[in-house]
């Protein structure tokens, strides 16, 4: 088991890697998530295996009014905040509103509704 830095959590899923730091002050946060970062990345090479740098993706949640953004580093490869991402199916953002998720799967389950509804007219059933 990898030792962490106080407040920082690892949550796996398959091969996906979430890393859940907690800190007051922003420059704690950057200290805390690139020692975390850069601890995974050589504990990644001794058992072979490989971070993918180009893939990873950073959100600062954050109750605060005013975005703020963070830049993290895993060796010489520099990745900065974004407003979302997307993580197991879900879109998270930087203020945990999940606007973007509801809007997206509604959009998703509005196309589903669509597509069998054309369906359902085309074998007589009932629309309602």
């Amino acid at each position: 088991k990898r030792q962490q830095p106080k407040d920082v959590k690892l949550i796996a899923y398959a091969d996906d890697l979430m890393v859940v730091a907690v800190a007051k002050q922003l420059a704690d946060l950057r200290n805390k998530c690139n020692e975390c970062l850069n601890g995974l990345r050589h504990w990644f090479s001794s058992v072979s295996l490989e971070l993918a740098e180009q893939k990873t993706e950073v959100l600062l949640i954050s109750t605060r009014k005013v975005e703020e953004q963070i830049e993290l580093f895993i060796g010489e490869c520099e990745i900065t905040s974004q407003l979302t991402l997307k993580y197991l199916g879900v879109i998270l953002d930087s203020k945990l509103k999940f606007k973007e998720h509801l809007e997206y799967s509604s959009s998703k389950a509005n196309k589903i509704y669509n597509a069998l509804s054309r369906m359902m007219t085309n074998t007589g059933c009932v629309r309602s």
